[in-house]
Order: C-alpha cells, then structure tokens, then sequence
C-alpha cells in the first residue's frame, strides 16, 4: 500500500514540473510577441530613412510611415497594455476553472488532461504576472 502511495506522490509531483514549465512558456508567449512587434518596427524605421517617422523606440505615436501602411506602434502598445490583463482575466480562471472541470465525472484520461491544463494556464498566469511586473514593465517603460 505505501508503495502506491510513493509512486502516485511521484506521479503528482512530476506532473506539477512540467504544469509549471509549460505555464512558463505560456506566460512568456504574450511577451515574445510584444518583443518581437517592438522589435520589428524598430528594424523597419531603420530600413526606411525616408519616411518621416519618429525614433526607432517612440512607440507613444500611434502610427508610423503612412505611407507604407506600417502600424507596428500601436499593435506593439496594446499588447503590452493588455498583458496584465491576459494573464488576470483569462489564464488564471480558465486555470481554474479547467482544474474545476477535471473534477466532475470524465474518463480518467480526459480528467487528467484538464488537469494538467488547468494547472498549467494557473502557473502562467502566477509567472505572466510575476515576470511582467518585475521584468518586462520596468524595461520597457523608459521607452513608453
């Protein structure tokens, strides 16, 4: 009987490892994202000295090089605005409420799949909020 006991512990625990690592990936997707939208139109500034646009990282302006029909500045700005957001109100609840949904009565393949989802959208949302308060806002805001 212990021996079963150990075993499920161990079960759970290395089911907890990989929740948490793939919720750290999970977080960090928004933010690559923001990273790569902030990134490009830097390159693309730089590509086109012709057009008239502001600094590489004045992402305050909403639209840069009109002519081109380039609108990186604002996709970039409302995806780092809304981070907060995304991990508050969408992965922590559908975190729990797929950890919630592995507790009714599903086959025990089904309810360990929500399971391991709803742990895993739970820890993105704890790391996405973590990671987005103590690295990414400090970083980015001196360009903001």
């Amino acid at each position: 009987m212990a021996r079963k006991s150990v075993a499920a512990r161990k079960k759970d625990e290395h089911e907890n490892r990989n929740a948490i690592i793939v919720g750290f990936l999970l977080a960090l997707l928004p933010i690559i994202i923001f990273l790569w939208a902030f990134l490009s139109r830097a390159g693309y500034v730089e590509e086109s000295p012709n057009c008239s646009c502001p600094p590489p990282y004045d992402t305050g302006s909403y639209v840069c090089c009109m002519a081109s029909g380039v609108f990186l500045t604002s996709w970039a700005f409302r995806i780092y605005m809304s981070l907060p957001t995304l991990y508050v109100l969408i992965y922590l609840p559908l975190g729990v409420f797929l950890y919630l949904l592995s507790r009714l009565g599903f086959s025990d393949g089904i309810r360990s799949r929500l399971r391991f989802a709803g742990k895993s959208f739970f820890a993105g949302g704890i790391i996405g909020i973590l990671s987005f308060t103590t690295v990414v806002s400090p970083i980015f805001s001196i360009h903001f």
